[in-house]
Protein backbone atom coordinates (compact mmCIF):
# COMPACT_ATOMS: atom_id res chain seq x y z
CA UNK A 1 0.00 0.00 0.00
CA UNK A 2 1.43 3.44 -1.02
CA UNK A 3 1.44 5.98 1.76
CA UNK A 4 -1.39 8.34 -0.59
CA UNK A 5 -3.46 5.11 0.23
CA UNK A 6 -2.98 4.46 3.19
CA UNK A 7 -3.32 8.30 4.44
CA UNK A 8 -6.09 8.34 2.76
CA UNK A 9 -7.40 4.77 4.13
CA UNK A 10 -7.03 6.20 7.61
CA UNK A 11 -9.04 9.63 7.12
CA UNK A 12 -12.03 8.20 4.81
CA UNK A 13 -14.40 7.69 7.60
CA UNK A 14 -13.09 11.16 9.95
CA UNK A 15 -15.62 13.71 10.39
CA UNK A 16 -14.54 17.43 9.37
CA UNK A 17 -13.46 17.95 13.40
CA UNK A 18 -11.26 14.61 12.89
CA UNK A 19 -9.36 16.02 10.18
CA UNK A 20 -8.87 19.10 11.35
CA UNK A 21 -7.70 17.59 15.11
CA UNK A 22 -5.53 15.28 13.10
CA UNK A 23 -3.95 18.36 11.43
CA UNK A 24 -3.75 20.25 14.26
CA UNK A 25 -1.97 18.03 16.28
CA UNK A 26 0.62 17.14 13.29
CA UNK A 27 1.37 20.51 13.16
CA UNK A 28 1.74 20.87 17.05
CA UNK A 29 4.01 17.94 18.09
CA UNK A 30 6.26 18.85 15.14
CA UNK A 31 6.91 15.51 13.98
CA UNK A 32 8.80 14.79 10.93
CA UNK A 33 6.74 11.69 11.02
CA UNK A 34 3.53 13.11 10.04
CA UNK A 35 5.09 15.18 7.48
CA UNK A 36 4.98 12.82 4.46
CA UNK A 37 0.85 12.49 5.78
CA UNK A 38 0.79 16.39 5.46
CA UNK A 39 2.12 16.40 2.07
CA UNK A 40 -0.73 13.79 1.11
CA UNK A 41 -3.31 16.23 2.51
CA UNK A 42 -2.12 19.42 0.62
CA UNK A 43 -1.82 17.14 -2.24
CA UNK A 44 -5.40 16.24 -2.49
CA UNK A 45 -6.13 20.11 -1.44
CA UNK A 46 -4.02 21.29 -4.65
CA UNK A 47 -5.38 18.81 -6.57
CA UNK A 48 -8.75 20.12 -6.19
CA UNK A 49 -8.22 23.72 -6.68
CA UNK A 50 -8.75 26.50 -9.23
CA UNK A 51 -6.16 28.08 -10.63
CA UNK A 52 -7.02 31.21 -8.79
CA UNK A 53 -7.32 29.32 -5.47
CA UNK A 54 -3.50 27.80 -5.70
CA UNK A 55 -2.52 31.11 -6.63
CA UNK A 56 -3.72 31.99 -3.43
CA UNK A 57 -2.44 29.06 -1.60
CA UNK A 58 1.25 29.94 -3.07
CA UNK A 59 0.73 32.97 -2.17
CA UNK A 60 0.13 31.99 1.54
CA UNK A 61 3.16 29.72 1.29
CA UNK A 62 5.38 32.28 -0.12
CA UNK A 63 4.49 34.90 2.71
CA UNK A 64 4.70 32.19 5.55
CA UNK A 65 8.37 31.75 4.29
CA UNK A 66 9.10 34.71 4.27
CA UNK A 67 7.57 35.53 7.60
CA UNK A 68 9.50 32.53 9.23
CA UNK A 69 13.16 33.16 7.13
CA UNK A 70 13.06 36.83 8.67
Amino acid sequence: MSIRDYIIENFKDEDIEGINSAIEDSIEEQDEMTLPGLGVLFEMLWRSSTKKQRDSITEKVYKSIKKEAA
